[in-house]
């Protein structure tokens, strides 16, 4: 399984990508209740966002991996 230590996700129109490994991204959309999904070929990415924070789940079956990001000012 990849280790990413710290991950940046850029959120632009509810939407990010998730890198999992090279070459491999995950598209993923934040509904207007805050539930984020996503998926790539054998991929797949759940979520929640509220407020300034996000935490997600992504796997591909063989690894998963926990994620929390938290809004920074801009």
């Amino acid at each position: 399984c990849p280790h990413p230590g710290l991950v940046l996700l850029v959120v632009q129109n509810n939407q990010f990508q998730y890198h999992w490994s090279y070459g491999v991204y995950i598209d993923a959309s934040i509904a207007p209740d805050g539930t984020i999904r996503g998926s790539a070929p054998d991929f797949t990415l759940v979520g929640k966002r509220d407020g300034r924070h996000m935490d997600g789940d992504v796997t591909n079956g063989a690894c998963g991996l926990h994620f929390t990001a938290v809004k920074t000012q801009q």
